[in-house]
């Protein structure tokens, strides 16, 4: 429990990327939410219109942080999924069945803006509390309709965000790993080498960079060939690896060049 609430109440930063797409959802999330608003107030509804406004504000607060490119996961999901239960409540306890079917959109979005074990936790409330209030206010053989698709739906969720989550994982390590020696490329070393020099200096601890590389290489490819000289590459880079701490980065910056960075460690302790 300690783990995840130390994964997901902290606003710590994450993927750019993955903040443009919770920004574009939340967005339009808000957007496709709006008239309803309206229309609840208009139709005499003023508890739903209010339901509505207050999901549509936490969508548009969910937006702000995430352009920050820094959210606070737990709180959005605390105040979305308590948002989107009272919107049940008082929309199924109205409207019956058409109430009943603003579970499923909330059900996808869910799972888009948040992670995936904090939208699992989320949905299972929603779940519940849709199948009780279909239950209690329309009948018993709704209600069970309403859990076998909404279980269907969730599962089809988790299955397209945990392929597509995977896909962006392995993409992402084909960007900035070199292919051939296993090692990072040298446009992760630009990323990480400016945050590391940062961290050093701010917390006043020992950095040392290594630079490699192997003497007489071109004379392996010239005499024995490319193959042989990418397996030398292939070797080197296990052995990089092996030798090196795990806190330690290796960079292939192009040939037969590396670069080591070591956070932490002096003269001394880059020798080991």
């Amino acid at each position: 429990m300690a783990d995840f609430l130390e994964e997901y109440a902290i606003g710590k930063e994450q993927d750019s990327h993955l903040h443009k797409s919770i920004f574009a959802v939340s967005i339009f999330g808000a957007v496709l939410t709006a008239p309803f608003v309206l229309i609840n107030f208009i139709q005499g509804r003023p508890a739903a219109g209010i339901a509505a406004l207050a999901i549509i504000s936490i969508y548009l607060f969910t937006a702000w942080h995430a352009s920050k490119n820094r959210i606070n996961y737990l709180r959005s999901a605390v105040l979305l999924t308590g948002a989107l239960t009272a919107f049940f409540f008082i929309s199924i306890y109205q409207q019956g069945i058409t109430g009943l079917l603003w579970s499923y959109p909330a059900v996808a979005a869910l799972y888009v803006i948040f992670p995936m074990r904090l939208a699992r936790v989320s949905n299972l409330v929603v779940f519940v509390v849709v199948v009780a209030l279909a239950a209690s206010f329309i009948d018993l053989a709704i209600a069970a309709q309403a859990a076998i698709s909404l279980l269907i739906v969730n599962t089809s969720c988790i299955i397209f965000v945990s392929r597509t989550s995977q896909q962006q994982q392995d993409l992402s390590l084909l960007a900035e790993t070199d292919a051939l020696t296993g090692v990072f490329n040298r446009l992760k070393m630009n990323e990480k080498l400016n945050s590391m020099i940062l961290e050093a200096r701010v917390s006043g601890t020992a950095f040392t960079l290594i630079a490699l590389d192997l003497d007489h290489f071109k004379k392996i490819n010239d005499e024995r060939g490319h193959d042989v000289g990418d397996q030398v590459l292939r070797i080197f880079g296990r052995l990089l690896i092996n030798s090196c701490r795990d806190t330690d980065l290796i960079f292939r910056t192009g040939g037969e060049e590396f670069i080591v960075a070591m956070l932490n460690a002096d003269a001394v302790t880059s020798r080991k």
